[in-house]
């Protein structure tokens, strides 16, 4: 029961991390322009950590990456 708890607490924190940093990116990608990676981003995710690293948002796109694959990880190991 407590390890499930631990399970749901750290996708639920990875799923938070990873809306966020997605947020932050389309963001990031609107204050520059052209302003169309910023839709593109928006419509498209997996395109974001692309567009961010192109426009100099290195530790955005990092983070949306490691989120990500941290989220995959646990999913993959613990699933049922």
């Amino acid at each position: 029961m407590t390890a499930d708890l631990g399970v749901v607490g750290a996708l639920a924190l990875l799923t938070g991390l990873f809306l966020t940093a997605h947020v932050v990116i389309v963001a990031g990608l609107v204050t520059r322009r052209p302003r169309w990676p910023a839709l593109v981003a928006l419509v498209a995710p997996p395109t974001a950590p692309f567009l961010a690293h192109r426009a100099g948002l290195h530790v955005r796109a990092y983070v949306w990456g490691f989120a990500f694959i941290a989220y995959v990880v646990v999913r993959l190991t613990f699933r049922n």
